[in-house]
């Protein structure tokens, strides 16, 4: 039934259904043609900057790879163009003549490239915690299949440092700060797991800390931790389940665990140090961080080579640890 004149007939609110499907399709249209205009910019504007800099390093540059430059724990909130597969040699170059490091963004999986341009430190190419802003795909079995998979192909950029941590079954995207599938030691684990000379803390930096001002615990393992390994020891683990990992770095070992979103008690001989006692620091899942995934305690001990570690990891959970030889 309609009401004569009115105007809201079936027809008129088919007619009105129909153009605002029309509307949207020329719109949808539109922001399809501005992203072809502006992908031709976006490589334009990569090849001009490359030629800048190399206009300021001189024609007296050398083509060989710049000295080894400290790495540096940072935080960033930005995220640069698109760079096609074919410029990044071409820029990976240009950029070692000027004795500039590399950390490739928006980029594919490592193809070797930094065999021959090792100022190349890194590149993204990995499905990281900035995932957590808008998917639930950042699992906690995810995370656990990462050291097996795209990790062997060379550094990735993940982005590890979330602090806002949460069990899956509470996590929530669009949220701020961003909450991640990890407890908080589970979360530290991840720096040492996926190498990554430049590595990047996902996180403001006024999320590390307390109301207070305080930084938060956790902060005290991030403060000076290596991101060059001179060793790397597999210790334990199974694809998408759990992971124990051990690195050197001059006379400290730096161990990492991490289990999928099922608790896990886990044994790990300490054979992999050197001889004499150890001084341990462990940060550790809390008691409940199965439901306050913040939750982190930190102990310290002394082992020996011949001791055994008992990890108990919460759900989703890890643990990190830092061996130093004792005197």
């Amino acid at each position: 039934m309609t009401v004569s004149g009115s105007g809201i007939g079936p027809q008129n609110a088919r007619s009105r259904t129909e153009n605002r499907a029309e509307r949207e399709r020329r719109q949808m249209e539109r922001r399809r043609r501005r992203q072809r205009r502006l992908l031709p910019l976006g490589v334009l504007s990569v090849v001009v900057i490359a030629l800048i800099v190399w206009r300021i390093g001189g024609r007296g540059a050398t083509t060989s790879a710049p000295p080894a430059a400290k790495p540096v724990v940072t935080t960033t909130t930005t995220r640069p163009p698109y760079v096609p597969p074919a410029v990044k040699p071409t820029i990976a170059k240009t950029a070692a003549e000027n004795h500039l490091l590399i950390d490739f963004h928006g980029a594919f999986k490592p193809t070797g490239l930094n065999r021959t341009w090792p100022n190349q430190i890194t590149r993204e190419g990995i499905q990281g915690d900035e995932y957590n802003k808008w998917s639930t795909k950042e699992t906690p079995e995810h995370r656990a299949t990462l050291p097996f998979t795209r990790v062997l192909a060379g550094g990735g950029d993940y982005t590890p440092g979330g602090f806002a941590n949460r069990q899956p079954s509470q996590f929530r995207t669009g949220m701020k700060p961003t909450e991640v599938q990890a407890t908080r030691a589970g979360e530290l684990a991840m720096f040492i797991l996926i190498e990554s000379p430049f590595t990047v803390a996902c996180d403001s930096p006024e999320d590390y800390k307390d109301k207070d001002g305080k930084y938060l615990l956790g902060m005290d393992f991030l403060k000076g931790l290596p991101t060059v390994w001179d060793e790397t020891r597999g210790l334990a683990g199974e694809v998408g389940q759990y992971v124990v990992e051990a690195r050197r770095n001059g006379k400290n070992w730096y161990l990492a665990a991490i289990t999928d979103r099922n608790a896990r008690e886990l044994p790990v001989p300490l054979k992999f140090l050197g001889k004499g006692s150890w001084k341990v620091a462990l940060w550790e899942d809390a008691p409940d961080a199965g439901e306050n995934a913040e939750h982190l305690v930190k102990n310290e001990k002394t082992v020996r080579p011949s001791d055994t570690l008992q990890l108990k990891l919460a759900p989703s959970g890890g643990t990190v640890a830092i061996f130093s030889p004792g005197k």
